[in-house]
């Protein structure tokens, strides 16, 4: 299967059915000095089809993280499927490693902003990503696309809940496995 654009993106899952706004004020009421932890949450990294926004492929694991440990399982695991002629992805993803390494193993071009990093003057490293910020208005366009993979993160919300039921970590992966796999069913059957 060939498909022209793919996009990648990652989002945060409730471990709760309490309000985010509940929790925040639970953990300011318990705060000693500047003793705070930061909490977890579940996480959901997912590689979908611009065009039917079918998920290709998804990483669960726990936040909050860099996105950039989940690009190359997404993409190895996506072009068993189907050859990806563009893959979009936001700015957590962005690094000249990324850019060469999708371009050599798997033939496909990555569109990824240049601008992790703090605000310099400084050439950015990589020809790749020099590229990107040179013509960024050339990619644009095709890179506007990638509002899709935020469509199916709300798709995937709205319709089977953003709250967790599972409580353990590896309970709540697989809770998560069959969401992705429950709303790609729902599209399919739609489609018919």
């Amino acid at each position: 299967m060939r498909l022209s654009n793919a996009a990648v993106d990652s989002t945060g899952m409730e471990d709760r059915h309490t309000s985010h706004h509940f929790r925040k004020r639970c953990e300011e009421t318990k705060k000693q000095g500047n003793k705070h932890r930061k909490s977890s949450f579940p996480k959901l990294a997912l590689l979908c089809d611009c065009l039917s926004h079918l998920t290709l492929s998804w990483q669960a694991d726990r936040g909050p993280g860099s996105d950039h440990k989940y690009f190359k399982p997404l993409m190895n695991h996506a072009a068993e499927m189907a050859f990806m002629r563009q893959v979009l992805a936001d700015a957590g993803f962005d690094s000249e490693h990324h850019h060469v390494w999708i371009r050599e193993r798997h033939g496909t071009e990555a569109l990824i902003p240049a601008t992790i990093g703090r605000p310099t003057d400084k050439p950015l490293k990589g020809a790749h990503r020099q590229e990107m910020k040179a013509h960024w208005d050339k990619y644009k366009k095709q890179y506007g696309q990638r509002w899709q993979v935020e469509t199916v993160n709300s798709m995937l919300k709205r319709l089977l809940g953003s709250a967790l039921r599972a409580v353990k970590h590896w309970s709540r992966c697989r809770e998560m496995a069959l969401r992705v796999l429950t709303l790609n069913i729902m599209i399919i059957a739609t489609e018919m």
